[in-house]
């Protein structure tokens, strides 16, 4: 989990981003954190939230399928992060989310969630996972194999070199 410092830094780098490269967002670009709401939940909440979800629907998203058959540990607290991320679907009303590839179930479970709420599913827009800096993993600032979207375009050609 990111600190709370760690997350305002992060969105003050997004504003700069598209500070720097204002075609590249979208006029009205809104940044808020996700404990707006989460923060607010109750345990009740939490169980009404995951009494929305089965453990064979959550088996069907790809990583965990593969981890459960290989006998792998499967940690309750991960079958909650797609419910949150769903949730954070409900929460803004979004009606298009876009997302690598990695995060096509999360999105998806946002779409069953806003059903539930009886809102307008959004539209899931998904593009492929980047590959980093190592020609290999994914790109991943926690890997060190990234360009940041605020390097300055000369710094973005020394990374690759």
């Amino acid at each position: 989990m990111l600190s709370p410092e760690q997350i305002d830094k992060n969105a003050k780098n997004i504003f700069r981003a598209g500070r720097q490269n204002p075609r590249y967002f979208a006029e009205k670009l809104e940044v808020r954190p996700n404990s707006e709401w989460l923060a607010n939940l109750h345990l009740a909440d939490i169980i009404k939230l995951a009494s929305n979800m089965t453990v064979a629907r959550m088996l069907e998203r790809d990583t965990f399928e593969i981890r459960y058959k290989r006998g792998d540990a499967i940690g309750v607290h991960e079958f909650l992060y797609p419910l949150m991320q769903g949730f954070d679907s409900v929460a803004v009303k979004s009606d298009v989310e876009l997302g690598g590839t990695d995060q096509t179930f999360n999105n998806l479970v946002g779409r069953d969630l806003q059903r539930i709420n009886n809102q307008s599913p959004q539209i899931v827009i998904t593009c492929p996972i980047l590959v980093g800096l190592d020609g290999k993993e994914k790109m991943s600032k926690s890997k060190g194999n990234y360009i940041g979207v605020t390097d300055q375009p000369n710094d973005m050609v020394r990374q690759r070199s």
